[in-house]
């Protein structure tokens, strides 16, 4: 059975440009949203979604999804630091993941124009 995954993500820094090594780190805050019919259940007025965080992501199916270029393998995957991650289950099944997420990207850089080269710098995610 195929999942709708939506995503989205907000880059909060890019920082320690290594010419030598090819890389730079960032930090961004990466959201997913779906919905799993095995996690519906009826809300009471204590209750009206459930609120996770690391420990639960670890218990139910998410998406599985990596940066292919990121040279620090499994940062999306590796569930981090305590605090790094909260989890939203709503009534309908619908799920939302938020993780902060630290990554070391390769990036093939240009030096013709050196010193007033600019680089562009592509960071793939695939599932």
């Amino acid at each position: 059975m195929a999942v709708r995954v939506n995503s989205s993500m907000f880059i909060y820094s890019m920082s320690s440009i290594d010419e030598i090594r090819t890389d730079y780190s960032m930090q961004l805050l990466y959201r997913q949203t779906w919905y799993d019919e095995r996690l519906v259940f009826t809300p009471d007025t204590a209750v009206q979604k459930i609120v996770g965080d690391n420990w639960h992501v670890q218990h139910i199916w998410t998406p599985s999804i990596h940066a292919v270029n990121d040279k620090e393998l499994g940062s999306f995957a590796s569930s981090g630091p305590e605090g790094t991650m909260l989890l939203h289950i709503y009534p309908d099944g619908q799920v939302l993941l938020s993780k902060r997420v630290k990554l070391r990207p390769f990036c093939e850089m240009q030096f013709y124009r050196y010193p007033m080269d600019k680089q562009q710098c592509a960071l793939e995610i695939e599932s």
